[in-house]
């Protein structure tokens, strides 16, 4: 049989493609249009809106995904381009300057110099051959006071970073339904949790006394941690609860893996909320480096309780780390926007202040 592999794949072509494009350069609000679509940066509120003016839709995210991605993606590309240059690889495609360039990103650790030569009515920006940016000599001059936000558009614009996302589907369906009522639903959720955590105990169901507690804890995250302390000792004797209570936060790979082992076969116990065992295997999952695996896990009990809000702040963690900032930021945004006072919030909060610190040009 032969192998269709083996026949080379005809080189695409290539194409060049002219259309209009309108930029607005207001100081917080600029708008860039272009093939029926309008993209306003709100540099405010932090904050990027894509419409589809023939559609009369819109996205809304955080423009901190942007910059989270460039730098996480700086980041690994930078040290590839490392292993790639130690193993003699000619033409490093993830050379230094070649990342900058990419993202729009000075790499810290890296002096970069860009030629810039005047070429017939062009002054043209390159790096050893590569050309980067050509200029018209024939542009009019900016303004002093907006020549900052052309460099800060161009800096997002002038890229080759391209974040695609689905507005449906996972997990947008979920946060559409924690959003729908989660912040009124959830408060009086709390004590009906804690009353059948406390007859689940009198009646010596364990393993489904302590699930509702960390039901009512991942949900508010303000639920008094010392209950477990005061109630350990008859649980410990438990087979199965027992068995919980040392695995949601084991601290080496060994114990990461036998904690995985141990929620699936808490879940053929089938206790009343069976569906947190997934929140623990999940970020016991994330531990491992096993994202994906992880974001399948929290989805999971996102889809029984799209009110464990502790779960959205975990899956939007995993989802930055697969280098899914779009929807890491979406979790993110509806957990803060339905409990603000939710601890788990300092994650993604610390990010972005780090973000701000460090890459004030973008936002």
């Amino acid at each position: 049989m032969p192998d269709s592999r083996s026949k080379a794949e005809p080189a695409p072509k290539t194409t060049v493609e002219e259309f209009p494009l309108t930029v607005t350069l207001g100081q917080h609000y600029p708008v860039l249009e272009r093939h029926g679509h309008r993209t306003v940066f709100d540099f405010e509120h932090r904050r990027l809106y894509e419409i589809d003016v023939g559609a009369q839709t819109y996205r809304d995210s955080s423009l901190f995904t942007d910059i989270g991605f460039r730098v996480a993606a700086s980041r690994n590309r930078l040290t590839l381009g490392t292993q790639l240059a130690a193993g003699g690889l000619k033409n490093n495609p993830m050379q230094p300057a070649l990342i900058e360039h990419l993202l729009s990103l000075s790499a810290d650790s890296e002096h970069t110099v860009v030629d810039g030569v005047a070429h017939r009515d062009e002054r043209v920006f390159s790096w050893k051959g590569r050309e980067f940016l050509a200029v018209s000599t024939a542009s009019s001059p900016l303004a002093a006071d907006y020549q900052a936000a052309c460099w800060r558009f161009l800096r997002y614009y002038a890229t080759g970073l391209t974040l695609e996302t689905a507005a449906h589907g996972d997990p947008y369906g979920r946060i559409a339904a924690l959003a729908r009522d989660g912040a009124t639903m959830i408060p009086g959720r709390i004590a009906p949790a804690l009353s059948d955590r406390d007859a689940a105990f009198g009646e010596g169901r364990y393993l489904d006394s302590m699930l509702r507690h960390f039901e009512a804890s991942i949900e508010d995250g303000r639920v008094a941690r010392d209950w477990m302390a005061a109630h350990r000792e008859q649980p410990s004797a438990d087979p199965e609860s027992g068995r919980f209570a040392g695995a949601p936060r084991p601290s080496r790979g060994d114990e990461s893996e036998a904690a995985v082992n141990a929620m699936e076969e808490l879940k053929r116990a089938e206790p009343a909320q069976r569906y947190l065992l997934d929140v623990f295997e999940g970020n016991t999952l994330s531990r491992l480096g096993r994202r994906g695996e992880a974001v399948t896990h929290l989805l999971s009990a996102l889809h029984s309780n799209p009110y464990l809000v502790g779960a959205w702040f975990d899956i939007g963690g995993a989802y930055y780390a697969t280098f899914q900032p779009v929807e890491a930021g979406a979790c993110w945004d509806a957990a803060r926007a339905d409990r603000p006072a939710h601890p788990f919030r300092a994650v993604p909060d610390k990010l972005e202040q780090r973000l701000l610190h460090d890459h004030p040009e973008f936002i």
